[in-house]
């Protein structure tokens, strides 16, 4: 299930291995994610959470019984953690347990108007943890959720690292020689050498700056920074030889760079030198081997310790992927903007793109932060099949910020801090991932660097910022293996988690079930004939199709949102329709291929099962409803029968009619706009039941009012309603503002 190509590694890998298959569930089928495996999670008070879920149910496929809608959700950017457990964790963990998908449920996303961060310093001082700047003191809504375990249990190791990370070797460190020969200097002295060496290489004068970093060495022997600094100063004397030994040096310390390396125009003259290219060569492949990217589930324990024996606290590193579907405040994305780059992902499955994933090299810090993974990941994409390139000032008409006329980007590693996308002429194609490495990407409330919101404008189907500042730590973003990952199969999800060590201030926005690489098989139905009612015990025998190479190894039975059945290809499922209720039904067969990345396909059915005689009649609805409308439906059952009003699993009204007819009601601002679907059941004094096929309708927007022109207002200042970081409510009169 896990694989290595790392001897070193293989072992506690497949430690791993064994205890995952410990811990399934019997008769549990292994596989990564689809729309039966994700929970969308609704703001029920944000008629804009409302819509953009409406639109994702329809767009996904997303059974209805996966719907959860939130009241009381606090509408501010920012929540204490302890507010997050009750207010959003609790309820969540509450519906997955009461309907029964303990096991199933893979990723949660959420709608808009969420808040995207939240304050876990209550945690750190309950647990006696100290803080620092490093550390901060907000993490992102997506990761609180994906470590849902741990914060649950108030464990703040969901600060530290995300065991579902693909890991990969580190540069092997030769000790240098030379043995410090010098007292530890002060870090003050320390800086101020290196910035007089840097200052004196730049004006000329080689000799001083190759003596500040001779005395620096002698201190710090083993610094790659350093040795490669001082290998920049010995070339620009004409020292090659020297120049060569301390480059030599720089990469036994652990210098990766080669990228920096190759474009220093100090170091251009020993291209030609015997033993730089095999220098250049130890650079790049450094960072291998790779742990193999894996498709994702909930019930997977992921972590490279010696686990030999479960406990309880072995449970915490179970995780939940986690994205936000939409950032619609201030910096955010607009409606149609969200519309846009989520049906755009939704069209991208299995398209497999001829794009290039761009990789942008300039002296930024944000930039070379990544730098010396990116001759790795051209190498994994190139393994793949795929083509990726590096940009920077030194490629034609580039400028290393954003690429410049691109119009092919399926995937984009950016480090600025702010660019202009308009003035690129650049385009995404649908599904493309593209993130920047900055310290406020995805914190909405600060205004000076270009948010991620940007990269969804432009029609990328996922993106990610960090919600407090990361000080350029790597391990807080996304690798740029990410795109080999995506590459291979995975969904957005889970390539975005299996790149990123520490998430726990990475806010993750987008559709996390895209797959443009993804390679599905085809499923229908030899038998029954889902055009004629089904009673008693029917034999439902699947035929699929998988791609080719890519084999089938397990087929799952769906109905209603819930997992009945495994099975392997070519064996059929047994349902006992007398255990269900009259009426109609949704059929789902999934297959799950047989491979590390586990991509599910599958096919829905809807049926009807007819075991009694129970009929509901409803009268005729119009298939549009103006938002604020209420929604009226009525009908004819037997007597006796109470019947109710649904949408997924809950209830909007209900009524135990005196005589054969009834009639239900609901608001569709309960609904939200856009396309929903309602179903009615009756529940009969025998004890049986019947569900309606779905009633599907569109609510739409009411007419827009004219502006009112002319009219004084009653009273100074502006009446208004602000929610605390606890939920509370306060009214206020605004007059005036700075």
């Amino acid at each position: 299930m896990l694989a290595a190509d790392c001897p070193t590694t293989a072992k506690l890998i497949w430690r791993s291995v064994l205890l995952m298959l410990l811990l399934l569930p019997p008769g549990t089928a292994v596989a990564g994610g689809g729309p039966e495996t994700t929970l969308l999670v609704v703001n029920a008070q944000s008629p804009l959470s409302l819509r953009i879920a409406n639109e994702y149910v329809r767009l996904r496929d997303i059974p209805q019984s996966h719907v959860l809608w939130l009241n009381d959700i606090p509408f501010t950017d920012s929540i204490r953690i302890e507010s997050f457990r009750e207010k959003i964790w609790q309820p969540i963990s509450e519906f997955i347990e009461g309907s029964g998908l303990t096991h199933e449920i893979d990723t949660i996303v959420y709608s808009a108007d969420f808040p995207y961060r939240v304050d876990f310093s209550a945690d750190l001082k309950a647990g006696k943890r100290s803080g620092s700047k490093y550390l901060g003191r907000h993490a992102s809504l997506t990761a609180r959720t994906y470590f849902a375990n741990q914060v649950k249990a108030r464990d703040t190791g969901y600060l530290g690292k995300n065991h579902y990370f693909r890991d990969f070797a580190r540069p092997e460190k030769v000790p240098i020689e030379t043995p410090a020969s010098g007292p530890s200097l002060a870090e003050k002295h320390v800086k101020r050498l290196r910035r007089e060496a840097r200052g004196a290489l730049r004006r000329g004068e080689y000799e001083k700056a190759i003596s500040n970093y001779g005395e620096l060495l002698r201190s710090y022997p083993q610094s790659a920074q350093n040795w490669h600094d001082m290998a920049r100063a010995l070339a620009a004397t004409g020292k090659h030889d020297a120049s060569m030994e301390a480059l030599s040096n720089a990469v036994d310390a652990g210098w990766t760079n080669s990228l920096e390396t190759r474009g220093d125009n100090y170091l251009k003259d020993l291209g030609t030198r015997p033993g730089f290219v095999e220098l250049i060569k130890r650079m790049e492949t450094a960072f291998q081997p790779i742990l193999l990217p894996h498709g994702f589930r909930n019930h997977y324990v992921w972590s490279s310790a010696d686990l030999t024996y479960w406990n309880e606290k072995d449970a915490n590193n179970q995780y939940y992927l986690s994205m936000l579907l939409a950032y619609t405040g201030v910096r955010g994305n607009s409606f149609p903007e969200v519309m846009n780059y989520l049906h755009s992902a939704a069209a991208s499955d299995g398209s497999r793109p001829e794009g290039t994933v761009y990789l942008m090299e300039n002296r930024n810090i944000r930039s070379k932060t990544r730098q010396h993974l990116f001759p790795t990941a051209v190498y994994e994409l190139a393994k793949r099949g795929r083509r990726a390139e590096i940009l920077s000032k030194r490629t034609p008409g580039q400028t290393g910020i954003i690429p410049i006329g691109k119009t092919d980007i399926i995937g984009l590693v950016v480090g600025s801090p702010k660019f202009n996308w308009l003035e690129s002429q650049s385009r995404f194609i649908p599904g493309a991932i593209a993130e920047s490495l900055t310290s406020y990407g995805g914190d909405f409330n600060n205004g000076k660097q270009t948010k991620l919101s940007e990269f969804l404008r432009r029609g990328a189907a996922g993106s990610s910022g960090a919600v407090a500042e990361p000080y350029s730590f790597q391990e807080k973003f996304p690798v740029p293996l990410i795109h080999s990952f995506y590459a291979e199969g995975c969904s957005l999800a889970e390539s975005f988690y299996q790149s990123v060590e520490y998430p726990y201030q990475l806010i993750i926005v987008g559709d996390p079930l895209a797959r443009p690489f993804a390679k599905f098989a085809s499923l229908d139905m030899a038998s029954p004939d889902t055009r004629k009612p089904l009673t008693g015990i029917v034999e439902i025998r699947p035929r699929v199709n998988a791609h080719p190479g890519h084999e089938i190894g397990t087929l799952e039975l769906w109905l209603d949102g819930q997992r009945l059945a495994s099975a392997p290809v070519g064996e059929s499922f047994t349902l006992d329709t007398r255990n269900l209720a009259d009426g109609s039904h949704q059929l789902r067969l999934v297959a799950v291929e047989d491979s590390r990345i586990e991509t599910r396909s599958f096919a829905r059915f809807d049926i009807r099962v007819a075991n009694t005689e129970q009929q509901l009649r409803i009268d005729d609805l119009p298939h549009e409803v103006t938002y604020g409308d209420n929604i009226e439906i009525s009908g004819s059952a037997p007597a006796g029968s109470k019947v109710s009003l649904y949408q997924g699993q809950r209830e909007l009204d209900s009524i135990t009619p005196d005589n054969e007819t009834w009639k239900l009601a609901t608001s569709s601002a309960r609904l939200g706009p856009g396309p929903v679907a309602l179903r009615v059941e009756t529940r009969h004094e025998d004890g049986t039941s019947f569900r309606s096929a779905p009633i599907a309708l569109t609510v739409t927007e009411p007419a827009r009012q004219p502006a009112a022109v002319n009219i004084r207002p009653l009273n100074k200042g502006l009446n208004g309603i602000i929610h605390d970081t606890d939920g509370i409510a306060h009214s206020i009169r605004l007059e005036h503002l700075k």
